[in-house]
């Protein structure tokens, strides 16, 4: 039961599987529901691919035991890490929503929808990154934490007729990360090619500037509709309809498939080719949310913003005017 989970199924004899809401390259997410006191819950399985690594599902239990002790309302709460018939389901809160994808393919969202969303994205990232590791005593007693897997699927909106900050919420930590010195000793690449960061390209250590670039890509494809970098077949479609359409299957394709030079093409542009002010495909951008992705997506760290409440600085004035 590796690849799919029926029905009805009861994982570990308490969460009761209801139907399936979303699936990715992590893996499969079903809504459930708590036998123990009938909450609704979501759980989310690992690909075969992943649970073939010891070290991956190693990582995932090291990092589960961090994600259990978040608690801020732009992060999802979770609950359990669960074995089962081979496989790991990771417990969550469940969220009645559309991630930021779903809502970005509508193209409905308003210009105040867009500054709640951000400033959303901003406290969750803030509160990984600055807040989770001081004490009370306002001493830092460990790590800040990288979320190293920022695109629009991992953002989740809950439904409402307004859009609010608090009703933004980031998921999905399987790639999350801390920031130690002995992070990446081995050349690798993780991550979704258009919203990586150079570090994460060439393998290097990661930092909290690495999400920051992300967050400009992410950001930049809110306010101008597209990625700051698309493979030729992206760039052609976008120049032809004047919309970003991305396709989550023919994504993962690409990726896997080396020899139709994806990836190459994509992380050559993150490393090497000039950014295009978000401005260029829509010039209703306000001043100072431009300024701040440009600066996050500077190829080399030391010249974007060192901490996240640079940019939240920038956002609440905007809330202000």
């Amino acid at each position: 039961m590796k690849g799919s989970t029926d029905i009805g199924v009861l994982i570990g004899n308490r969460y009761q599987i209801k139907e399936e809401i979303g699936r990715g390259g992590m893996g499969c997410v079903h809504k459930v529901v708590d036998q123990k006191d009938g909450g609704i819950l979501a759980a989310k399985f690992l690909t075969s691919e992943m649970l073939k690594d010891k070290k991956t599902v190693a990582t995932l239990k090291n990092e589960f035991k961090i994600a259990k002790q978040f608690d801020h309302p732009n992060v999802v709460k979770i609950y359990d890490f669960v074995p089962f018939q081979g496989n790991y389901y990771l417990i969550m809160n469940y969220i009645e929503g559309k991630n930021l994808r779903e809502h970005l393919i509508e193209d409905k969202l308003s210009s105040e929808d867009k500054l709640e969303i951000m400033i959303g994205i901003c406290l969750g990232l803030f509160y990984m990154h600055e807040e989770y590791y001081v004490n009370k005593k306002g001493e830092r007693n460990g790590y800040p934490i990288l979320h190293g897997d920022i695109k629009p699927e991992n953002v989740m909106i809950r439904n409402k007729a307004k859009i609010t900050r608090k009703d933004v919420v980031w998921t999905d930590f399987g790639f999350s990360v801390l920031e130690r010195r002995r992070l990446f000793h081995k050349k690798r690449m993780i991550g979704t090619p258009l919203y990586m960061s150079p570090e994460q390209i060439i393998g290097d250590k990661l930092d909290i500037r690495s999400d920051l670039y992300s967050l400009g890509a992410l950001s930049y494809e809110i306010y101008a509709g597209r990625p700051p970098f698309l493979s030729s077949l992206q760039e052609e479609r976008f120049k032809k309809t004047g919309k970003f359409q991305y396709r989550e299957k023919e994504e993962m394709e690409m990726v896997e498939n080396f020899k139709k030079g994806y990836m190459e093409e994509i992380t050559t542009k993150h490393l090497h080719s000039r950014v295009k002010p978000p401005g260029d495909f829509n010039p209703t951008i306000p001043a100072g949310i431009e300024h701040i992705i440009m600066q996050c997506l500077q190829k080399h760290r030391k010249k974007r913003p060192h901490f996240i409440y640079e940019i939240l600085r920038v956002l609440y004035k905007l809330t202000a005017q």
